[in-house]
């Protein structure tokens, strides 16, 4: 198992299958930007129009960091002060559409690595960053209760993101992402259109919190 297949398996299967800690072989990162930019291809398919133009950039931090996070999950000889150091590095620039949509093609199974790292210990480090990282990407991380306040502006930029992120928002019944004004009027919008969009979560209830 290596970085490559790892994203193979992750894009295309839904499961992580963590190679070994190291360092990421030159090769090995080239031939990720092509997994990366063919799943891209597939997966904007499956999401609204028009969706913001793709960063490589952006979606290659986003598999490297989700990578070496699985690992640090799995392999728990780790030196937290070493893991924060691996994984609280950030992308330089404004976060805008394009860059939420670009890491999230990784992301998105950020969740599940949530669940995982939480059921083995209710106070993990790596829970902690992992907690940072739903708060910075929100389209990533609907379905993680406790997240404070969020930055939306990107979303409002783009129409695509924005039903992509309520989309989520009904899939997960979660809530607690309807405390930012555009979000209801364009969640209430949804389910006006599209009442199969709040299937998992009560109408009634629904639209007592809007």
């Amino acid at each position: 198992m290596d970085y490559c297949q790892f994203l193979e398996t992750l894009l295309g299967e839904g499961r992580a299958a963590v190679p070994p800690l190291g360092p990421i072989p030159a090769q090995q990162r080239s031939d990720a930007e092509e997994i990366l930019a063919r799943y891209e291809q597939l997966w904007r398919r499956e999401c609204p129009n028009p969706m913001p133009d793709f960063s490589m950039e952006a979606a290659t931090w986003a598999a490297e960091q989700f990578c070496l996070a699985c690992q640090f999950a799995i392999f728990r000889s780790v030196d937290e002060q070493a893991m924060h150091a691996a994984l609280e590095t950030s992308l330089e620039g404004k976060a805008g559409p394009g860059v939420h949509y670009s890491v999230d093609l990784v992301f998105r199974f950020l969740p599940d690595l949530v669940k995982f790292v939480h059921a083995a210990s209710s106070d993990d480090p790596l829970e902690r960053i992992l907690k940072g990282w739903a708060h910075d990407w929100p389209l990533s991380s609907v379905g993680i209760r406790g997240i404070e306040v969020m930055d939306l502006s990107a979303f409002y930029e783009s129409s695509g993101l924005m039903m992509l992120y309520i989309d989520r928002v009904f899939a997960h019944g979660d809530t607690s992402r309807l405390s930012d004004e555009a979000v209801r009027e364009q969640a209430l919008a949804a389910v006006g259109m599209y009442p199969d969009l709040a299937a998992n979560m009560a109408l009634s209830e629904f639209k007592t919190e809007i």
